[in-house]
């Protein structure tokens, strides 16, 4: 890992991580594979080609199920591992989803980086009641980093958005709408990131492990990235 100190105006010194995409093949805390997730690896590289092993991977995350009780549910949000996950057959939600897919792609030898996102009016206004945010992950495919989402596929037109079917209208028409997420931080994942300056990645580590933690790093976020008023 190479890091490199650039000097930014008014703030001093501020290290930045420059890593090769090679780094993230590695795992975090909340991604290391164990006996379950090592038994799916086995069987998607009996699959020829990266698409129908992602493919694979996507159709795992769909065919899990969730959790009924919304307070068991809200326990175990970013409390467990990808091998946890998977052994339970259960779900609280793109998080899990996101590192089932990073534990497994890793192993397949594709360098994967986790991404907290959160969508525009959200971030605009984090003080809001409930929290509007999604995990993505980049993968390094083809000598570049792209965009997936982890229960659907690579993001149409790249960058970070979800396109939302709306409620049907009194005419049964259904209509999709577009909403863009802003990426604050990215790392190997939740427990391991690195806040986003201007695009780059900065060295010092951090952990968003509940909604607080959300708060605290999108104000954070903002302050340097020339975004407070």
């Amino acid at each position: 890992m190479q890091v490199t100190a650039f000097k930014m105006a008014d703030m001093g010194p501020v290290d930045f991580i420059k890593e090769k995409p090679e780094f993230y093949l590695q795992h975090g805390k909340y991604t290391a594979p164990g006996k379950v997730v090592s038994e799916k690896v086995v069987e998607c590289k009996k699959l020829f080609g990266l698409e129908k092993r992602l493919e694979y991977i996507t159709g795992i995350i769909r065919g899990l199920g969730v959790f009924p009780d919304s307070d068991e549910k809200y326990r175990l949000r970013r409390a467990r591992g990808a091998e946890d996950i998977l052994a339970s057959n259960k779900l609280t939600g793109c998080v899990d989803y996101s590192l089932i897919l990073l534990s497994m792609v890793r192993e397949l030898g594709i360098p994967a980086r986790y991404v907290e996102t959160f969508r525009q009016d959200f971030f605009d206004n984090p003080d809001k009641d409930g929290v509007s945010g999604h995990i993505f992950v980049d993968l390094f495919v083809d000598g570049e980093w792209r965009e997936y989402n982890p229960a659907k596929g690579f993001v149409p037109s790249g960058g970070y958005h979800l396109v939302i079917p709306e409620k049907k209208n009194e005419l049964g028409n259904q209509h999709m709408r577009w909403h863009e997420y802003v990426p604050i931080a990215k790392g190997l994942d939740f427990s391991d990131l690195r806040l986003l300056q201007d695009g780059d990645m900065r060295g010092t580590r951090i952990a968003i492990n509940d909604f607080d933690d959300m708060r605290k790093y999108i104000g954070e976020f903002k302050t340097l990235n020339g975004l407070v008023a």
